[in-house]
């Protein structure tokens, strides 16, 4: 070890002047060119979680981290994965023809995204520890999507026996392909999944007599607890037969629309889900519906994208005495009423309806024990004095979150519990008075600021705030657009705050963007304890945009390339005087 050490600096340049597959092999001659490696070469970190990227040849490496990334060949990915191969227990991929997972001998968690998965690899599957699957948007090597059923056979899944939790999502409608109903069943009954998330639908075979309540065997054990799917009845216009089935699920996600849903359906759903907590309809289609009822040990609802239902459905569901959560997404006709009634029960109400525009207001009786309020509906907008006086009625809000023509900041300020705030501006310009009013909350953890102005480009803007002030607020999310116009006034925000995190987001890896970073980072104002910026997944010290703009910048769009085609991560930047101590 000693004669390594004196010449450290010779071992150092060879190592550099081979390629990273070379490096690992030299590594391995002894335990000293080892140490050597790993400590001024190839840092040891934690892979227990890997991550591979694929573009163009191209393979993107990281751990769960996301911190340090490797850009490597082909070979030189083969010797990466020989060396960490054995560490590795949870692997995503994203596009390409997957790699070779066997070796990774103590995978539980498996995912891919985008990718080429030929019917060799589906068999192989079950020579792994899986405890988690996870397929979303891959074909076979025809081209084919992946869907049990399909162009995977169920049988592949019957030897994963520590398979708990299995999600495959389509690359096309879910609508055109079908599961059969033996085909499910055996899914359920032969295996130990507890989560299902199938982006198809069941097709019910016509079943007779007491075949309607026998497809599955006394004996079976049921271990499923959430289920995501397409349902079908077929012919018999009842869910019954999928009674032993569903006993112990939990959370139910389905999408009904041929025949629609009635409430004879909806009975059943009660009958055969007596243990389901939480109950959500997308896509699906009601008709004729009377009385919503509910299994009656359910805590939380929702609906998305549905329709067939009116406002006397929407007053029976937020009545139910036992129901904690609602949320409605574009699935409920509106009517004139001014005033509905809510359950003393209900804490979460989320109301995304965009084209409520009535005077449905939220002037909910009841809202006195609302702890959670997202009301995004645009009655909200044309409606907002009348809306902003039953807001004063919500005393026990800790989270809101509203789409507003006129910020009543005087009525949050009252709000005493609220802990959380998101504000979706419809201004002509940005109301930096109500924001400086809202900043100064006694108890606000979060802020969230959005929406769209009528500005030039470049913006100007003469009323922008200029100097930040203490607050108590720890995290603030805001556009870009508010970043670059109020840019004196959030430094000086962070700069006066040390518990202070911002984050800028809807950026464009652009011109623009290159040219308000410069700025940014040679402003006056820029707070100097911040020494690092997360940009997406990727980590870049201060220090470095500082003393080389260009080359660290060059080097962040080639970063964000991969992570805004692969990850579908939010282009974000992340102010935080704690990010230093991850690098």
């Amino acid at each position: 070890m000693e004669e390594v050490w004196k010449n450290v600096d010779v071992l150092l340049h060879i190592y550099r002047m081979l390629d990273l597959d070379d490096q690992i092999r030299l590594s391995r001659v002894n335990v000293d060119l080892k140490a050597a490696f790993e400590m001024f070469i190839f840092h040891k970190e934690d892979y227990s979680i890997l991550s591979l990227n694929v573009n163009q040849g191209c393979f993107v490496v990281h751990n769960g981290s996301s911190h340090h990334r490797w850009w490597l060949k082909h070979h030189e990915l083969m010797e990466f994965v020989s060396y960490h191969c054995l560490a590795v227990e949870t692997f995503f991929q994203r596009n390409g023809t997957i790699l070779d997972v066997r070796p990774f001998r103590h995978l539980t968690s498996l995912s891919y995204s985008n990718c080429i998965i030929n019917r060799r690899h589906l068999k192989l599957f079950a020579s792994l520890p899986l405890e988690k699957l996870d397929i979303v948007r891959c074909t076979d090597e025809f081209g084919r999507d992946i869907m049990p059923g399909n162009a995977w056979n169920v049988e592949y899944l019957m030897p994963m026996s520590k398979l708990r939790s299995l999600k495959v999502m389509l690359t096309s409608d879910f609508r055109k392909h079908r599961l059969s109903f033996g085909d499910f069943s055996r899914l359920v009954t032969a295996t130990k999944l507890e989560n299902i998330s199938l982006d198809c639908s069941i097709v019910l075979e016509r079943l007779l007599g007491n075949e309607m309540d026998n497809n599955s065997s006394d004996a079976d054990v049921v271990a499923l607890k959430h289920l995501d799917i397409g349902l079908g009845i077929g012919q018999n216009y009842s869910l019954l037969p999928y009674g032993k089935l569903f006993s112990s699920l939990v959370t139910l996600t389905i999408c009904m629309r041929d025949p629609p849903i009635n409430n004879e359906i909806l009975m059943d759903l009660n009958k055969i889900c007596g243990n389901l907590e939480e109950l959500h309809f997308k896509w699906s289609t009601f008709q004729h519906i009377e009385d919503f009822c509910v299994p009656p040990k359910l805590k939380g609802f929702s609906l998305s994208s549905c329709n067939g239902l009116n406002a006397d459905n929407l007053r029976q569901i937020l009545n139910l005495s036992h129901l904690k959560k609602f949320n409605t997404t574009e699935s409920v006709e509106q009517d004139d009423a001014e005033m509905v009634t809510i359950s003393s029960s209900l804490e979460h109400l989320f109301v995304d309806e965009d084209y409520w525009y009535s005077n449905v207001v939220m002037a909910f009786g009841g809202s006195e024990n609302l702890k959670h309020l997202s009301w995004l509906a645009s009655g909200f907008v044309e409606y907002s004095e009348a809306d902003a006086a039953a807001l004063r009625k919500c005393t026990h809000l800790e989270e809101l979150n509203v789409k507003v023509i006129d910020v009543p900041s005087n009525i949050i300020l009252k709000l005493n519990l609220l802990k959380k705030l998101s504000i979706k501006l419809y201004t002509p310009s940005i109301p930096w008075c109500h924001i400086e009013e809202i900043l100064k909350h006694s108890n606000l953890q979060e802020l969230t600021l959005d929406g769209y102005f009528e500005y030039d480009d470049p913006p100007v803007d003469v009323n922008a705030s200029k100097m930040g002030f203490a607050i108590g607020v720890k995290l603030i999310q805001i556009s870009d657009l508010m970043f670059k116009i109020g840019l004196h006034f959030w430094l000086d925000l962070l700069k006066q705050n040390i518990q202070l995190q911002l984050i800028v987001s809807k950026l464009t890896a652009d011109k623009p963007f290159i040219e308000c970073m410069r700025t940014m980072i040679n402003h006056e104002k820029f707070p100097h304890e911040v020494k690092t910026l997360k940009i997406c997944c990727s980590l870049i010290k201060c220090r470095d945009l500082k003393q080389n703009f260009e080359a660290t910048m060059k080097r962040v769009i080639r970063d964000l390339k991969h992570t805004l085609d692969y990850n579908q991560d939010e282009f974000q930047i992340i102010f935080d005087r704690n990010l230093g101590e991850m690098l």
